[in-house]
C-alpha cells in the first residue's frame, strides 16, 4: 500500500539538510490534525532542518504492526533516497507526539536492531511508551484534560487487537530490555497528564542504559495543550524544542 509522506522544507537554508522523521499522535487511531503539521513547521524554521511527516496506516482500518511498517518503511525511503531529497545523511532523527512518540521510540529501537541506519536524535512530545498502566499519573489520571486512563486503555486495545506476535518492544517501548546504544533523546512530559509518569520512566530507563536525555517537565500544561498555538507557553515549548533540534544537528563546515 502507498505511503503519503509530507516534506517541509525551511526557505533559504543551503541543502543536505538535517531531517526529522515525524510520526502525529492520535491514539494511533486517528489522522493527522492541522495544529500538529503548524508545530513542524516551526521546528523546520527555527531548527534548519528538511521534515519528513509520516501519514501511517491508522489502527481503526490497520492494528499494529501496521502502523509500525509505515514508520519504518518512512525510515528505510528517506535513507535510500536522501540524496535526491538533499538530506544529510548523517542528521536524521526520528520525532513524534503521543501515539508518534511511541512510534519514534519503538523505530528507534527497530533501526538499531535490524538496520545498518544510523540516527542522530530522537524527540518525544508527551509519549505513549507502556500499555500495562501502573503509573500514578495513570491511576490518578481517569479525568485529566484531553486524554485519560479510559481512553487510553481503549487505544491500546484497539491497536493490539491482532496482539504482539514478537518483538513486543516495536509495539510498546517501554518493554524493551536493551535501551543502549540509541540516539540521544528529548522528552518532554506535561504536568497534567495521565501519559506523564511513563514518559519520565522511559527517559530514566534510557539514562540507566548510557543515552543522553534531556528531559522537560511542563509545570501546568495538559496533553495536547500545544494546540494553543499563540498561548506563551506553547511558544516556549516550540522553541525549546527546535533548539533541542538544533543543538543535535552535527556542525559541518
Amino acid at each position: 500500500m502507498p505511503l503519503t509522506l509530507t516534506v517541509y522544507i525551511p526557505k533559504n537554508v543551503p541543502g543536505p539538510l538535517p531531517c526529522l522523521i515525524y510520526y502525529h499522535g492520535g491514539g494511533f487511531c486517528f489522522e493527522d490534525a492541522p495544529y500538529i503539521h503548524k508545530n513542524v513547521m516551526e521546528y523546520a524554521k527555527n531548527a534548519s532542518c528538511q521534515i519528513v511527516f509520516v501519514h501511517y496506516r491508522t489502527s481503526d482500518a490497520a492494528p499494529f504492526p501496521a502502523p509500525f511498517q509505515d514508520a519504518c518503511s518512512a525510515i528505510k525511503y528517506v535513507w535510500n533516497h536522501a540524496e535526491e531529497l538533499n538530506v544529510d545523511k548523517d542528521n536524521i532523527a526520528l520525532g513524534g507526539d503521543s501515539a508518534g512518540g511511541a512510534l519514534a521510540a519503538s523505530c528507534c529501537q527497530w533501526v538499531k536492531e535490524c538496520t545498518e541506519i544510523k540516527l542522530r536524535f530522537q524527540m518525544l512530545i508527551y509519549p505513549v511508551t507502556d500499555n500495562r498502566m501502573q503509573t500514578n499519573s495513570m491511576r490518578y489520571g481517569k479525568d485529566t484534560p484531553c486524554w485519560n486512563a479510559l481512553l487510553n486503555r481503549q487505544m491500546w486495545q484497539f491497536y493490539l487487537r491482532d496482539g504482539i506476535k514478537e518483538n513486543s518492544n516495536w509495539a510498546v517501548p517501554l518493554l524493551s530490555t536493551d535501551l543502549s546504544d540509541l540516539p540521544n533523546a528529548y522528552i518532554e512530559v506535561e504536568q497534567f497528564d495521565c501519559l506523564h509518569d511513563e514518559g519520565i520512566e522511559y527517559a530514566k530507563c534510557l539514562k540507566n542504559a548510557g543515552v543522553c536525555v534531556q528531559l522537560e517537565e511542563v509545570k501546568g500544561t495538559f496533553h495536547g495543550f500545544d494546540l494553543f498555538h499563540k498561548a506563551k507557553v506553547v511558544q516556549t515549548m516550540l522553541t525549546c524544542r527546535s533548539h533541542a533540534l538544533r543543538d543535535a544537528w552535527i556542525k559541518k563546515a
